[in-house]
């Protein structure tokens, strides 16, 4: 059932969700259909849809029955079975309130997170360290091609302290942020991190921390 992305569907809006292990993403679309339902499709289908989208389709049709969801889109048909199960109640792990948060620019952070992603090994997964200041985070890492640190100055507030993230799934997250800032929240060194768009709830990105 986690393979698979839940479609949440309420009576104004639909929210895309995904989760792995290690981190969880939520986008929401404004869409008025008058009335609730959920189901999950597997992801590798999802997957398969997007590839034949074009810059020119506007709209996807879904189809929704009791055991499979077909998506018509470019004069394609893609019939998906439902996954059945639980899906993770994703609601209820967000945190309501942050200890420490601070508003950056997406692509200046991204551009400082992967000039430390230069000496890091996914095979070994060593864990990027990120140090929480009072005005300034300060991102580093020893592996055994070198060490590496850089900064990023910015108006935080709230507590400081130092965790450590997978510089990929950060990444990952900040670089699929349609939006100019975003505004990373902590709550210490062994909480996820949340990254919210400045105003709204178009989209939540959650990565898990690294010790």
């Amino acid at each position: 059932i986690l393979t698979g992305l839940l479609f949440d569907i309420e009576e104004d809006n639909v929210k895309v969700v995904g989760v792995d292990g290690y981190r969880l993403a939520v986008r929401k679309q404004m869409l008025n259909l008058g009335k609730k339902m959920s189901f999950v499709i597997s992801a590798k289908t999802i997957g398969e849809v997007v590839k034949i989208i074009s810059e020119n389709d506007e709209n996807i049709e879904f189809f929704v029955g009791r055991r499979h969801v077909s998506m018509c889109v470019d004069g394609y048909s893609v019939v998906s079975r439902k996954i059945e199960g639980e899906f993770i109640d994703y609601k209820k792990i967000m945190p309501s309130s942050f200890s420490t948060t601070f508003k950056v620019n997406t692509k200046a952070i991204s551009s400082t997170i992967e000039r430390i992603s230069l000496i890091i090994n996914d095979q070994l997964k060593t864990p990027m360290r990120c140090k929480i200041e009072a005005d300034e985070i300060i991102f580093s890492c020893a592996t055994a091609l070198g060490r590496a640190t850089d900064s990023y100055k910015a108006e935080i507030t709230g507590e400081t302290f130092e965790i450590g993230i997978n510089n990929r799934f950060l990444l990952d997250a900040l670089k699929n942020c349609d939006c100019e800032e975003v505004v990373m929240n902590f709550n210490g060194s062994f909480a996820s991190v949340i990254i919210l768009p400045p105003e709204g709830d178009d989209f939540v990105y959650m990565v898990m921390p690294m010790r």
